[in-house]
């Protein structure tokens, strides 16, 4: 229980003027902007829980006749299953985990296809989804499942200034090129493919340069200096004076770490494009498409923690990699793409590499659990933000070699949502189990009614229609 005597809103926001530019940076929930309990605001409204969906492409190491290290032991909850190989960087938030297996795509395959009712639930062809980066028409009219939660969240009574972020740890596209729209797993409705940031930079300024007046002829280093978190002490003073001892270590602790981040990014804005050896260099993919991934996620982890904790969004697509993309995980030993993985080199000289591949979704999940771990750091009343956060995890395939549907997808949904997610569970239907038991996009619907926007359907279009969330899974 929280002990409190004084309360504030939830919208309070420190405020300053630096070089004649006003400055409002958004506070993390403190407790005194709680009940007693610390699971509500004081005025009695819910703590408003946030979405976040993981992505990558190509699938994991699930391999028919050959391997299995994705699918976990065990039925049920709690101690009745266990992780598997490549589940296991999540060993510390595995109350948190809840596993789907055996579940399928109700609709037709490729990765096209599948990518749009994996993230939509809903498959159409259409030659207008062309014009907004799709494959022979490939795509779907409903909005993927971090905009149309986003479109929902913006057009209720709390709506954040910024409506959603998509963003990707990879710089690297399909065969070495650069990610373009084309294979992302975010797009708005009609299938307008949404580009997603790959600069962490960018992600920083966007967020928390947003309140200063539009100066051209600005450096980078200019740019950063202009959200210098000096603006806002002097506001945070007077407000420590209202609050109690654990409210204003919250408060120094929150100012601290924008601050270091502002340090580390600041950096960047003088760093070259060569392969860094130290956290905060640059990072853009070297001639062979190896990225320092390790670092990059940390920053990116640490701004989507702040992004949610400070109420600047509370939907975000954050993709490991697009969709048929290849970055180069050196640091498991890989020297090509993660889709040429699954398939051959580009010479066509070499065939698929499934103990590669498994390395590779291994070092997925990894930088999963690393993002997790930001998220759990941040406190919120008697929790911590993964306690009000509800995650999607997904590929839009299982067997990157195989491009069917009926292998199904890796799916994760993780986090408390407030309450409405239980946790610590691997929900596998049998093999004889009926369509609408086994149809992957019900886990669309739980999503959505863990975030209180419940639908009782989806429209699938090419695709079976779910009608029902998994009981299983919600509290």
């Amino acid at each position: 229980m929280i002990n409190k005597t004084r309360t504030i809103g939830r919208r309070t926001m420190l405020r300053g003027i630096a070089a004649g530019t006003s400055f409002a940076v958004g506070l993390p929930i403190l407790e005194a902007m709680l009940d007693t309990h610390g699971l509500a605001y004081a005025d009695g409204s819910a703590i408003e829980p946030v979405f976040m969906t993981y992505s990558w492409g190509s699938g994991v190491g699930n391999f028919p006749g050959e391997f299995d290290r994705w699918t976990p032991s065990g039925v049920g909850e709690g101690d009745a299953w266990s992780l598997s190989p490549e589940l296991m960087p999540l060993a510390e938030h595995k109350e948190y985990v809840s596993v789907l297996s055996n579940m399928q795509i109700m609709g037709p395959g490729g990765h096209h296809q599948m990518r749009a009712t994996v993230f939509s639930g809903q498959h159409r062809y259409k030659e207008s989804y062309n014009q907004n980066g799709a494959y022979q028409g490939l795509g779907s009219d409903r909005a993927s499942i971090d905009q149309h939660i986003a479109n929902r969240l913006q057009a209720g009574s709390s709506p954040t200034p910024y409506h959603s972020l998509v963003l990707c740890m990879s710089d690297v596209g399909r065969h070495y090129n650069s990610i373009g729209r084309g294979h992302s797993f975010s797009w708005r409705e009609g299938f307008e493919l949404i580009t997603p940031e790959t600069s962490p930079l960018a992600l920083y300024q966007q967020m928390f340069a947003g309140f200063e007046p539009d100066q051209p002829g600005l450096t980078a280093e200019n740019e950063v200096e202009l959200v210098a978190l000096d603006a806002v002490y002097e506001s945070a003073k007077r407000l420590r004076g209202r609050l109690g001892t654990a409210d204003q270590q919250r408060i120094d602790q929150h100012l601290e770490g924008l601050y270091e981040t502002e340090l580390s990014i600041e950096g960047l804005a003088t760093i070259s494009c060569e392969k860094p050896t130290e956290p905060g260099g640059s990072y853009s993919p070297d001639a062979a498409s190896v990225e320092p991934l390790i670092e990059k996620n940390q920053v990116f982890s640490r701004l989507i923690a702040q992004a949610f904790s400070c109420g600047l969004t509370r939907s975000i697509q954050y993709m490991f990699c697009g969709m048929q993309a290849d970055p180069v995980i050196s640091d498991v030993g890989a020297t090509d793409g993660l889709h040429l993985l699954t398939h051959n080199d580009l010479n066509g000289t070499q065939s698929s590499q499934p103990e590669m591949i498994d390395a590779v979704a291994t070092y997925i999940i990894e930088r999963l659990a690393d993002t997790l771990d930001e998220l759990r750091a941040v406190p919120i009343g008697a929790g911590n933000l993964l306690d009000h956060a509800c995650i999607y995890v997904a590929s839009e395939m299982m067997d990157g070699r195989a491009h069917s549907a009926d292998r199904g997808t890796p799916m994760l949904v993780i986090g408390g949502a407030g309450g409405r997610l239980r946790g610590n569970v691997h929900y596998k239907p049998s093999d004889g189990a009926s369509d609408e038991e086994r149809n992957m996009s019900r886990a669309l619907l739980t999503v959505m009614d863990a975030m209180g926007l419940p639908d009782e359907e989806i429209d699938g279009g090419e695709a079976d229609s779910p009608t029902s969330v998994i009981d299983e899974l919600l509290t």
